[in-house]
């Protein structure tokens, strides 16, 4: 009999508790302004989780700032400067990519974002024991990123020169790429 008084005690200790953490576990809904929602969730699913960043943080930010993609593009520096001393290539990569976009959105030319994130990513390949980069230019590509598609570099030969984009891509966002 008292083994299954403990035992029920124990068992409504334990349903409580994860009942109590559950709720705990909920995050508050925090008041953005309309049409900033999206481009917060967006980061967090591209950048935030890595950098280790938190809607919250992102939130009390924005209170400081003229608006919510000038907030998102200092956290995003705030975010390279970190990773690149530890040279999380993979890190990098996703900062910069989330960085192409936002630009995008504001009206601006991506294509030395671009420039970066692709060196970070032959960075990543050289890392990983890859000899060649072949270029691929993208469906939708200006003349100039056309000319390249096909070419082979060496990794380090690709790193010194850096063909992508090339200096007369008149692409908004140039989407070449090595493979």
């Amino acid at each position: 009999m008292r083994l299954f008084i403990l035992i029920s005690i124990f068992v409504l200790f334990f349903v409580s508790y994860k009942r109590k953490s559950k709720t705990d576990e909920k995050q508050i809904e925090l008041p953005w302004i309309r049409g900033e929602k999206t481009p917060v969730n967006k980061f967090m699913t591209i950048v935030g989780a890595q950098c280790g960043v938190t809607e919250q943080e992102i939130f009390n930010l924005r209170q400081q700032r003229n608006n919510i993609d000038e907030t998102l593009w200092h956290i995003c520096n705030k975010c390279l400067l970190e990773n690149q001393e530890t040279s999380n290539y993979e890190n990098l990569i996703s900062i910069y990519l989330f960085m192409e976009r936002l630009s995008i959105s504001m009206g601006q030319n991506a294509n030395s974002l671009i420039k970066r994130r692709l060196h970070f990513e032959l960075l990543q390949k050289k890392k990983d024991g890859m000899p060649l980069a072949i270029i691929i230019s993208g469906y939708d590509s200006c003349k100039a990123c056309r000319e390249l598609d096909g070419k082979e570099y060496s990794i380090d030969e690709a790193l010194k020169i850096q063909p992508l984009p090339p200096g007369n891509c008149t692409c908004l966002r140039c989407t070449c790429s090595y493979s």
